[in-house]
């Protein structure tokens, strides 16, 4: 079992706020009957205070963490250097079943396999677009 643990960018400030996804908007659905929506909420454990935060930023904590003791989230680009000190970045997403890394090609692989002592987190596809080939 690993701590359960949600984190988004605050709708107020776009600081992050860590804690329970408490509550999601539903804003209305679509012609299909699909539920769509802008904005959650997240009850940040620090201040006992719950924050309307930006939905497409909400990522899961994947119970994981990187060389330095990072928590790796949904949506966190990871960096991962070979033998030959070659960098690459690789986002982290939730494909069904399980967490993996997804490389600036579109390549997926087990998120397993790069959590070892040459693996970090360099930041997230909102904040980093730009480790992917994204505008920043």
């Amino acid at each position: 079992m690993h701590e359960i643990l949600f984190r988004g960018k605050r709708f107020d400030n776009s600081r992050w706020v860590y804690g329970y996804l408490s509550f999601i908007y539903v804003d209305g659905k679509n012609q299909d009957g699909f539920i769509y929506t802008n904005k959650a909420q997240i009850y940040s454990q620090e201040d006992c205070r719950s924050y309307d935060v930006l939905t497409e930023t909400v990522g899961q904590f994947t119970g994981l963490t990187d060389k330095n003791g990072t928590k790796i989230f949904e949506h966190d680009i990871m960096n991962f250097c070979d033998d030959d000190g070659e960098k690459s970045y690789y986002k982290i997403e939730w494909n069904s079943y399980k967490w993996i890394a997804i490389d600036e090609d579109g390549n997926v692989d087990d998120l397993d396999k790069f959590l070892c002592d040459m693996s970090a987190v360099a930041g997230n596809i909102f904040d980093n677009p730009e480790l992917l080939g994204g505008e920043s």
